[in-house]
């Protein structure tokens, strides 16, 4: 059975340093506060984060396929920002359920 809500992705060319992609989801798809239950990161490199803004940057690595990937589930954590703390040249995709 899934989770039950709201399915958003996207895919970013790059992404600036302090990038909070939580927000940049909110601005494109016009909801004023995104709490993803479900998320999906996934990038063509490493890069730093820090999910809920707990001042701890945490690094995505690679993953068997070649890609650097997060997946976090409700029983994992509610997502409410996912800052970028490092300027990416890679594309990033982020789907998510909230």
């Amino acid at each position: 059975m899934g989770i039950a809500g709201t399915y958003f992705s996207f895919t970013s060319g790059s992404v600036d340093a302090n990038t909070d992609l939580i927000t940049k989801a909110e601005t494109l798809t016009g909801v004023p506060t995104i709490n993803a239950k479900k998320l999906t990161l996934i990038t063509g490199g490493s890069l730093a984060f820090d999910i809920n803004g707990l001042g701890t940057d945490s690094r995505l690595y690679q993953d068997t396929d070649g890609l650097y990937k997060l997946s976090l589930d409700a029983g994992d954590v509610i997502v409410s920002s996912l800052k970028i703390s490092q300027t990416t040249g890679c594309p990033v995709f982020l789907a998510m359920v909230f």
